[in-house]
């Protein structure tokens, strides 16, 4: 069986691979995407003007998930993980920097940074939860 560790690990490897993949796509390419994104929301009644710099968010949530499952399977405190979370956000800006069809946006990076954050407490209340259901049932 496949460790926790490991497993988390290569989703973590994944998920990153896709971020940068979108990262080396054109603006144009990217923007047909959330164009897509925009309009499926519009169609099941949501609507958000700023969809392209708001996708950031959710995206990196995703990030900080993984790197978050997998900083704690190897033992990583919490600094350690936004640590690594916030250097991966702040490396697919740089690449961005570096690429003539786009550009390094800090908007775009606090949002990276805000997704991350929200993926840490995430798991920090669900850890929480379960500690106290198992001493709950512990305690019966």
């Amino acid at each position: 069986m496949m460790s926790k560790r490991l497993l988390y690990g290569t989703i973590s490897i994944i998920v990153i691979a896709c971020v940068f993949f979108l990262t080396f796509q054109s603006k144009k390419q990217t923007e047909l995407l959330s164009d897509s994104v925009y309009e499926w929301l519009v169609s099941i009644g949501i609507r958000i003007d700023n969809i392209r710099s708001l996708v950031h968010v959710p995206m990196y949530y995703i990030v900080g998930l993984a790197i978050t499952l997998f900083g704690k399977s190897s033992k990583w405190n919490t600094r350690m993980i936004l640590m690594a979370s916030f250097f991966i956000a702040f490396m697919d800006e740089m690449v961005k920097a570096f690429l003539p069809t786009r550009e390094f946006d800090v908007m775009d990076l606090m949002l990276d940074c805000l997704g991350i954050l929200f993926a840490l407490m995430t798991v920090n209340v669900v850890t929480r939860i379960q500690k106290r259901r198992k001493q709950k049932q512990l305690s019966m």
